[in-house]
C-alpha cells in the first residue's frame, strides 16, 4: 500500500475522481520549492486521463528537464508517443527508461505491445520473455526481502 499524497491521489484516481486527484496534486506542487518527480508524474497521468495530453507532455518534460534520468517520466513520455502513434519515439523512451532502471516492468510490458502493433513479432516475443522473467524475479526478490526482514527482527528480539 502506498501512503501519503501519492497513495491518496492513486486511490482517488481508482475511484474515478481523477480531477480531484489532479487538483490536490497541483496544490501540493505549487507549495513545493523544487520539482518532485513522483508528484509531477502522477499529475501528468491525471492529465492524460482527463484528456489533456499536451499538458501531460509539458509536465513530463518538466520532470525530465530537472531529472533527465527519471525512468517514470521517460516511460510516461513513451506512453504519450505510443498513444500518438509514434512507435519509434515510444520505443526510444522505453529503452531509455530501461537503461536507467533495468528492473522496471512497465516499459518492458509496453515494448511488447509496441512491437506487436508494429508487426515485429520476434521482438515482441523477446520483450515478453524479458518481462515475464522480471515479473518472476520481482516475486522472488519480494519474498527474499520479507525473509531477511523476519531474520533481522528475530535477531533483534533475541537481544
Amino acid at each position: 500500500m502506498v501512503w501519503g499524497l501519492v497513495g491518496k491521489a492513486q486511490r482517488l484516481m481508482n475511484r474515478g475522481e481523477t480531477s480531484v486527484a489532479a487538483e490536490i496534486l497541483r496544490r501540493r506542487i505549487g507549495e513545493e520549492e523544487r520539482v518532485n518527480p513522483r508528484h509531477m508524474n502522477l499529475l501528468g497521468i491525471c492529465e492524460v486521463k482527463l484528456g489533456h495530453r499536451e499538458m501531460a507532455r509539458e509536465i513530463f518534460g518538466e520532470v525530465l528537464a530537472s531529472y533527465p534520468r527519471n525512468a517514470a517520466a521517460l516511460t510516461n513520455m513513451g506512453n504519450l508517443a505510443f498513444l500518438d502513434g509514434d512507435g519509434q519515439a515510444a520505443g526510444d523512451y522505453y529503452t531509455r527508461a530501461l537503461r536507467e532502471n533495468a528492473f522496471l516492468k512497465e516499459p518492458r510490458h509496453n515494448l511488447v505491445s509496441l512491437y506487436q502493433d508494429m508487426g515485429h513479432f520476434e521482438k515482441a516475443l523477446t520483450a515478453y520473455e524479458e518481462y515475464a522473467f522480471m515479473a518472476k524475479a520481482g516475486r522472488w526478490s519480494s519474498a527474499l526481502v520479507a525473509l531477511l526482514f523476519l531474520l533481522l527482527l528475530m535477531l533483534l528480539v533475541r537481544r
